[in-house]
């Protein structure tokens, strides 16, 4: 799911209660199994060949009326203003984030705005798959940089087309490449969307980043 306070994630609903609906205080444990990094995503760099296996972990927690006391929503009237909610903090666990601009490797075109979300648009030297430039581009949200994951782009460049891949680097992060012969300088890459991030929305981002325009960067 993405939602504005914990980026991109995984989560559902629960009932911890009885047959006539009444919270059950106790002590519980969760077993969380998570998949292995599908097929579809390439792993590379000290990623390659790692996260591919599925994994099983048990949680335990406490489930009380204190707890329940603690667990507070809150109304924002702020629909249709530009911004986006304060990300979250919990410790331990980092944000679903993607690296900073001026973190990525090799040459950043340009970073331009599609339907508020920045597609850093660049290219580091060939990888091992071949190629003579590894062109990417990194896709996050307008105001915190969050990871925009599980879409289609595809780069326009000369009258071709090149498909780029779901990837996951250290370097990188999650982002979207492809090993494409040199570019020059001056040239236009015209970045296009072509599936949206496909994944559930929590309130505040049910419209965001389902019309995305393609966009354009000068090498």
């Amino acid at each position: 799911m993405l939602s504005q306070t914990m980026g991109y994630h995984y989560g559902g609903n629960f009932s911890l209660a009885d047959s006539d609906e009444t919270p059950t205080d106790g002590e519980y444990t969760a077993r969380i199994s998570v998949g292995g990094v599908p097929d579809g995503v390439e792993l590379t760099g000290s990623y390659a060949g790692r996260f591919r296996e599925p994994a099983t972990a048990d949680l335990d927690f406490s489930f009380t009326e204190t707890d329940r006391d603690e667990v507070r929503s809150e109304s924002i009237d702020q629909a249709g203003q530009p911004g986006a909610l304060r990300p979250m903090q919990m410790e331990g666990v980092p944000q679903a984030t993607a690296p900073a601009v001026d973190a990525l490797p090799g040459t950043v075109f340009g970073t331009p705005n599609s339907d508020d979300a920045i597609l850093a648009t660049g290219a580091t030297p060939a990888r091992a798959d071949g190629g003579d430039t590894y062109l990417y581009v990194s896709v996050r949200t307008r105001y915190h940089g969050m990871v925009l994951p599980a879409m289609a782009l595809s780069v326009e460049r000369g009258g071709e087309t090149v498909e780029l891949t779901r990837t996951l680097d250290p370097e990188l992060g999650y982002h979207y490449g492809a090993s494409v012969p040199a570019l020059d300088s001056g040239e236009q890459l015209r970045v296009v969307t072509d599936v949206p991030p496909q994944t559930a929305r929590h309130e505040g981002y049910e419209r965001a980043f389902r019309q995305m325009p393609p966009v354009t960067v000068t090498v």
